[in-house]
């Protein structure tokens, strides 16, 4: 798209103004020519009968200062013209007098063409001017619908992301809330109760686990987080994701082609974990209280990616839900299981720093969820390398 300065510039608004000035000063220079030779062509007529009867020519003078032109004396130089041996359609023929083979109708027509030639030229100008009008008008227009767009989109996030904090403040309060209950009935009981202690490690758990999840967010996003590339078992990711995640491994069942020594890519292993764990931990939010709740990670090795499929016989996805079910600012759990998105949306962006990508649908096979990640064999930066958002 043009600018402002390319479909109309400064010099291009000086050249109209300039030949709109000489229009105006070739007609005020015909004009005074034409009033000039007036006054020549009249005396010259003077002279000439002067010439003739010079008492004629006294008349004349006197006539042309102190008489007035009516009806009656137009009619007696019609007939004085027929007399003459004309038609009353003579004095159109009379020539100019006194420059020699140029008429005042050559003049006259000579100065037409050039005027008429400037203002054509001008009235191009001033269309091409009035399209650049109407451009900039609907520029304009295209403009203030972005500018609304973007007021909008900025009002629901800065929405969003009160609700996201009110979520965290909430969610945290709660834990302390319940924190605070079991002390308070260790207080009065006056006795140490394990079964209270334990859950109040429980409750500062998942502060520590979902504050440190907000801040690997905050670290990835701001490009702070230095990975690795190195050969590793899937193998070892899933061992160390499923005794980390507290995921109780009767619930999990493990299906792969060929032989799980087999499945190998380059990645950060710590990292890579970590996104595993995060999906795990969702996963299981859902069938943790149903008896036959199953988790089951089918995994398909090709020479290029590795496919990872994690699947669950809970609930299910809300249709609604699935597109924003990465957003960190969207949940569809409820405040007491202690995750706002944050969790699917870092294993996102650590799956994308490893040039994977994750989706998410419904398990036809077991009516739960199912997260697919796609994971390149071959990191392509062998070395250290800096993830930047």
């Amino acid at each position: 798209m043009d600018s402002v300065e390319q479909l109309y510039s400064k010099k291009d608004f000086k050249r109209v103004l300039l030949l709109f000035v000489g229009i105006c000063l070739t007609t005020l220079a015909t004009l005074f020519y034409v009033l000039y030779y007036n006054q020549i062509r009249i005396k010259a007529m003077v002279g000439a009968l002067y010439d003739y009867d010079k008492e004629a020519a006294e008349s004349l003078v006197y006539i042309l200062f102190r008489g007035t032109v009516k009806e009656d004396t137009l009619q007696l130089g019609n007939e004085a013209i027929k007399a003459a041996g004309y038609t009353e359609n003579g004095f159109h023929y009379i020539q100019d007098l006194g420059f020699g083979n140029t008429s005042l109708k050559q003049i006259f027509l000579f100065v037409f063409i050039i005027i008429v030639v400037l203002i054509l030229f001008v009235i191009k100008e001033l269309y091409r001017y009035a399209n650049v009008c109407n451009e900039l008008f609907q520029r304009n227009k295209d403009l203030k619908k972005k500018l609304d767009s973007y007021q909008k989109s900025s009002e629901r996030r800065q929405q969003q992301l009160q609700d996201f904090v009110e979520n965290i403040a909430h969610q945290i309060k709660t834990t302390m809330a319940a924190i605070s209950l079991n002390l308070d009935v260790i207080k009065m009981d006056g006795k140490y109760d394990d079964d209270s202690v334990e859950d109040c490690f429980i409750y500062i758990n998942r502060v520590n686990t979902f504050l440190k999840r907000l801040l690997y967010i905050s670290r990835m996003e701001s490009g702070k987080v230095i990975m690795t590339s190195q050969k590793v078992l899937l193998k070892d990711v899933l061992t160390q994701a499923l005794a980390l995640s507290g995921i109780e491994k009767e619930k999990v069942t493990i299906h792969m082609e060929g032989t799980i020594h087999d499945y190998s890519f380059y990645a950060d292993e710590q990292w890579i974990g970590e996104a595993i764990i995060n999906i795990l931990v969702n996963s299981y939010e859902f069938i943790k209280e149903k008896l036959d709740g199953k988790i089951m990670i089918s995994a398909v090795q090709k020479e290029d990616k590795c496919i990872i499929s994690i699947s669950d016989n809970g609930d299910g996805i809300k249709i609604e839900d699935i597109e924003h079910i990465f957003d960190r600012f969207r949940t569809t759990k409820t405040p007491l299981s202690f995750h706002v998105g944050i969790g699917l949306n870092l294993a996102k962006l650590i799956i994308e720093a490893h040039h994977g990508s994750i989706y998410a649908s419904n398990s036809h096979e077991y009516g739960g969820a199912q997260f697919r990640i796609t994971i390149p064999r071959y990191f392509m930066l062998s070395e250290k390398t800096i993830i930047e958002k």
